[in-house]
């Protein structure tokens, strides 16, 4: 459900949601919302001016006579939140799409939709290859911000990374960001009064002692805020640092001793076991992880540097992304760049590897750019494909509908089977018809169909008639033919009896009548036993099979019987007849214009 506020600004050019999708930071409600021109989705970050003066009037630290101290202070910080935000154009950093609006009541600005951060996240959602790639889309933004900005961002935690729609993870939230590109800054932290918004202060939490105890302002600090998401991230949201920007520095510094009591334990165990504070950091994970923490609290301004000071393109280059999902996530996130040539040699190599990913990447990423490799617009348009095109099509088609065994069938049949049906509808190439037949049975699946569940049938009814009725005629390669008799068992369950003897069976007789192929020849054999004796509930009646099975045998040509299989083929199909007749109420037929008992 959506409201719409103002004529002007942000709430007059976007149709904004009454409900937040989640609130970041306590502070910042973020709400879904589309352009009233493009429909495109975007998020709403809506900050209550009111209700925040409200609160802090009533806790006592508003006053007359510190209102507007107190007050600028905390816009001041909005303001920085907003505005470096802004000037960072990098896909890893949160795109601004509308600057701040600051009205009477509340603050306001858009960015590209995203639907959480990491604090408000299941835990239990994250597998290691969701951790592991958004990590990489993290460490890749310091990269670009350590490297090219010559800044440090100080507020890396789960509420500075949002996670888009299609799983992609953001940084965001940068009132503290420092340029250090003369050298290591000084920079002094003090605790706030736990009254005051928390987004005031830097997360004591998920600071490096570097700054809060040595006061030092260094592309370390970032790291070591990282290893504390890892941390976070695979201890089920529980903080390595025990403590809070309200606590003082006394307590943080406490929990720091803490810590290296523990990574000093791991520095002289000999047994290279990991160290029970840490047992639920992945193994891949754990030495570049420990190097880290150990590495990151101490600005080096030695001049003679003894030791190789520890940067973010250590991080990237560790164990921990030299793995092969993670090289396809990042091939997957440049795809739509690629040449043709490339995206059909990965797509082949895809298929093997598909299954292994979660099912929210399936569904949030890989579907969008698979179902987006196909030129719609072409598609529509009825353009024959170049072959080029064509294997490219094949192969998005064959990868989607290897994920989608993973898929409920309510996605399935609301992200894929639509796309499948418009190709189906429009493509007319051999190797598009011949992708489906094979696939036939694990369509079914997808699509919950069986004959003892009518509510999935009718979908599955209509595209197996269509897809059969698209690939039957003789116009048609054989092997598209040979597929298509090959999967009648699969197809004619689903059909209703008028179906079948209308326009299957008809088709299947003119097939046999006109083929040239003994090996077509003997697949219709098969597909009349079928038709005959294995279709539970639908087997043809009595009077169908003498009137039109019988005469095409009669008028087979001899030549025919010369091949033992089909020989074979027609005595089964005529022993099936015999079977079925024997049993009829029947006590005789016309057959050949003649009475037969």
């Amino acid at each position: 459900m959506f409201k719409v506020f103002k004529t002007t600004g942000i709430e007059g050019n976007y149709n904004i949601s009454a409900n937040p999708t989640f609130v970041s930071n306590n502070c910042w409600a973020i709400y879904p919302a589309k352009h009233k021109t493009t429909k495109k989705a975007y998020s709403v970050w809506q900050f209550q001016k009111k209700d925040w003066e409200t609160r802090l009037t009533n806790d006592g630290i508003i006053t007359k006579n510190n209102k507007k101290l107190v007050l600028s202070d905390i816009y001041e910080n909005i303001r920085l939140f907003i505005g470096n935000q802004a000037k960072l154009k990098h896909p890893n950093f949160l795109t601004v799409i509308e600057p701040l609006e600051d009205h009477k009541n509340r603050i306001l600005f858009v960015t590209e939709y995203v639907v959480s951060d990491l604090n408000n996240t299941d835990k239990s959602d994250l597998d290691e290859i969701m951790i592991t790639k958004g990590l990489l889309q993290v460490s890749n933004g310091l990269k670009f911000l350590h490297d090219s900005v010559q800044s440090v961002d100080l507020n890396i935690n789960p509420s500075s990374i949002v996670i888009t729609e299609n799983c992609d993870w953001k940084i965001c939230g940068l009132p503290f960001l420092e340029n250090i590109a003369n050298g290591i800054a000084e920079k002094f932290v003090d605790p706030i009064d736990s009254r005051l918004p928390s987004f005031l202060s830097i997360d004591f939490r998920f600071s490096s002692p570097n700054l809060l105890l040595k006061h030092k302002v260094d592309y370390i600090n970032d790291l070591f805020s990282l290893c504390c998401v890892i941390y976070f991230l695979f201890n089920d949201g529980e903080y390595m640092i025990k403590c809070h920007q309200s606590s003082g520095l006394t307590d943080y510094e406490r929990q720091i001793k803490k810590l290296n009591q523990v990574l000093g334990s791991i520095q002289t165990n000999s047994t290279g076991n990991k160290h029970a504070f840490f047992n639920k950091i992945p193994d891949n994970y754990y030495i570049t992880f420990i190097d880290i923490l150990q590495n990151s609290q101490e600005s080096n301004t030695d001049v003679i540097q003894l030791k190789k000071i520890i940067t973010v393109n250590d991080l990237i280059e560790s164990n921990i992304f030299n793995n092969e999902l993670i090289r396809i996530l990042n091939i997957i996130d440049e795809f739509e760049t690629l040449p043709v040539t490339e995206k059909i040699t990965f797509l082949k190599k895809l298929k093997l590897e598909i299954e292994k990913f979660p099912k929210p990447l399936l569904i949030n990423k890989f579907i969008p750019i698979l179902i987006n490799a196909v030129d719609m617009d072409q598609v529509k348009k009825n353009v024959q494909p170049t072959p080029e095109m064509e294997e490219l099509i094949i192969e998005s088609c064959d990868n989607l509908v290897i994920l989608s065994q993973n898929l409920s069938q309510l996605t399935f049949t609301d992200k894929v089977f639509p796309f499948i049906l418009i190709l189906l509808k429009r493509l007319q190439f051999d190797g598009f018809k011949i992708l489906l037949l094979k696939n036939l049975p694990i369509i079914q699946k997808c699509l919950n169909a069986s004959i003892d569940n009518n509510s999935s049938n009718d979908s599955f009814q209509k595209f197996s008639l269509d897809l059969f009725d698209k690939c039957i005629n003789e116009k048609n390669s054989l092997a598209v033919q040979e597929l298509t008799l090959v999967n009648l068992k699969t197809l004619l369950p689903f059909q209703p009896y008028s179906v079948i003897t209308s326009d299957i069976l008809p088709r299947i007789c003119t097939i046999y009548s006109t083929t040239t192929s003994l090996k077509i020849k003997n697949l219709t054999l098969a597909s009349f036993i079928t038709m005959i004796a294995e279709v539970k509930n639908n087997a043809l009646e009595d009077f169908l099979v003498v009137d039109k099975i019988l005469p095409l045998i009669y008028n087979t040509s001899s030549a025919n019987y010369a091949n033992t299989k089909f020989t074979n083929n027609i005595l089964k199909l005529y022993n099936c007849i015999f079977d079925k007749l024997s049993k009829s109420t029947n006590k005789s037929f016309n057959s050949k214009g003649n009475e037969t008992e």
